[in-house]
């Protein structure tokens, strides 16, 4: 697996804070997953995280509320050459009475040059790897939404919050999509029921994702109930049998779909 590293740089629309992340990624969809709550997980092809938070703020927000654009380094190798042409040429050195003296002066600045541009590299580079995507744990979402989950925000940032805290918590609980599988504490055990029934009341009946989402907190008979009227009414899918297989057996982990 081969990704081209080429670093982008988010703006914070509270503060203006400046954080890098990776920018684009060649990739492809081999050994994807889709999962239960509709995640999907393409290990080859990472993509944006849609909920951000600012290293120096600490303000959440969504991805696409950023500035984004690409580093100020981000064309480097290419720009090398043309950044040591213009520094070298474009000094006015004193009169140098030996050419050899001259050519010495040069190639000491070209070296200085190319130390400060790997020096650059090198630590956009670090931040990239450390940020990544900028994914964010299932503790820093349930803290997100005293910034994102306020008045006027629209009904379709509303659902992506929601269905990002959930994936994000699942990613936890059977350690999936980078994470590490951990023991959720109770008290975010507790908060899980609230925040699926909020996702459901955006999505609607209709869904086969509200279905999941009323057998991952228990409610079976509801689950079994809605998938069986979307069978009935045509939705006859791989999908709706699965999650209609686990609600019947009473069984509320999240799961990947099989084919």
């Amino acid at each position: 697996m081969i990704f081209s590293e080429i670093p982008g740089k988010i703006t914070c629309p509270y503060c203006g804070g400046e954080k890098y992340v990776m920018a684009i990624r060649s990739g492809n969809t081999c050994r994807g997953e889709f999962w239960s709550d509709a995640r999907m997980y393409f290990p080859m092809l990472p993509r944006y995280y849609p909920v951000q938070r600012c290293p120096l703020c600490s303000h959440y927000y969504f991805f696409d509320d950023a500035k984004f654009g690409m580093a100020d380094s981000v064309m480097l190798k290419g720009r090398q050459k043309k950044l040591i042409w213009k520094s070298v040429w474009g000094k006015k050195y004193d009169v140098i009475d030996k050419e050899e003296d001259l050519r010495s002066r040069k190639e000491e600045q070209k070296t200085k040059e190319m130390i400060a541009l790997e020096e650059l590299q090198d630590k956009i580079h670090k931040e990239v790897c450390e940020n990544c995507f900028g994914e964010l744990t299932y503790r820093e979402m349930f803290e997100a939404e005293k910034d994102l989950l306020i008045d006027g925000v629209s009904d379709s940032h509303r659902e992506l919050f929601l269905t990002t805290l959930i994936h994000a918590y699942n990613d936890a609980k059977v350690g999936r999509a980078r994470s590490e599988k951990e023991r959720i504490p109770e008290e975010y055990q507790r908060l899980f029921r609230p925040y699926a029934i909020r996702l459901i009341e955006c999505l609607g009946e209709s869904k086969t994702l509200t279905a999941e989402l009323w057998r991952e907190v228990g409610d079976f008979k509801k689950a079994v109930e809605l998938c069986q009227k979307q069978i009935a009414g045509g939705k006859d899918t791989n999908y709706v049998r699965q999650v209609l297989e686990r609600a019947e057996k009473n069984d509320s982990d999240v799961f990947q779909i099989t084919v």
